[in-house]
């Protein structure tokens, strides 16, 4: 076929109308040189009606006007398509970037919250983990457990529950973190090796007897926001040799202090009329 012959036929093929509509019905009947020229004639004012032009030299600028709007698109498609991809990459490393982002944001908090837990640790070297979140140390949780040496307390614990570490006769140290407020009724009663504690300024009540039998325990601050040492606090702590007592008390329950024979400095934050205004129990 020649070039503008494919060309038309190519037009043709996209029409609604099929232009063999227009051939004659009996082709063996017509001349082949004939029906050539005739076929060529017909397409060509076939075309061109399609078109709506008047001349075949229209029909090729038509043609070739379509060409260049089809690539037109093509190209703007293409440069769409393209667009879109490079959407999709930054998309995905954006998403891919947070999701890293968020990891490191995991991992550093859980590593921050593991710095933040406490732990138990007993006398064969097991070590039992305190999680950062528990705000109690409930009543009995480690009553007469033996073996325990020393605790650490995480800074989210409020309380300490009655008879906590009671008869925890092997403990010697204990970590009391500033967010604890209270320290419950025999908490660390009979805890004979406990010398290591001190009580932050959070702690604003100490329940009755809570170190009571604290034989090894050598000095002790009471943090500045308690009211009341309570009946039998330090009660028979034979070796503590020296106490300091905040200006917030204004009461010191009976036995608070009993058979504290080592017991030789009282020191104490307030003026003379202040400590002269204490309540004092017997002994």
């Amino acid at each position: 076929l020649r070039r503008e012959d494919d060309l038309y036929v190519c037009v043709l093929h996209e029409s609604d109308e099929s232009p063999f509509d227009i051939l004659p019905q009996e082709i063996s009947d017509l001349e082949p040189q004939i029906y050539t020229q005739d076929m060529r004639d017909r397409l060509i004012n076939h075309i061109c009606k399609g078109l709506g032009v008047e001349s075949e030299d229209e029909t090729a600028a038509a043609l070739e006007a379509a060409k260049r709007e089809r690539e037109r698109k093509e190209a703007a498609a293409a440069q769409q398509e393209r667009l879109r991809r490079e959407a999709e990459a930054v998309e995905y490393t954006r998403k891919r970037r947070e999701a890293e982002e968020a990891e490191q944001e995991r991992k550093r908090k859980e590593a921050a919250r593991a710095k933040q837990n406490g732990k138990i640790v007993y006398s064969d070297g097991r070590e039992e983990v305190l999680e950062y979140g528990i705000t109690e140390i409930q009543d009995d949780a480690y009553f007469e457990e033996e073996e325990i040496v020393s605790v650490v307390l995480p800074n989210s614990v409020t309380s300490i529950g009655r008879s906590a570490f009671d008869g925890c006769a092997e403990l010697k140290s204990v970590t009391v973190p500033e967010s604890v407020t209270s320290i419950g009724n025999s908490a660390f009663a009979y805890c004979y090796e406990l010398t290591d504690i001190t009580l932050p300024d959070s702690v604003t009540f100490i329940d009755r007897t809570a170190f009571s039998n604290c034989r090894s325990l050598k000095d002790i601050a009471i943090p500045k926001g308690v009211t009341s040492i309570e009946y039998g606090t330090f009660n028979e702590c034979g070796s503590l040799s020296s106490v300091t007592i905040p200006n917030s008390v204004t009461s010191i329950g009976a036995y608070a202090f009993y058979e504290c024979g080592s017991l030789t400095d009282i020191h104490y934050d307030g003026t003379k009329a202040q400590w002269q205004k204490i309540s004092v129990g017997p002994k």
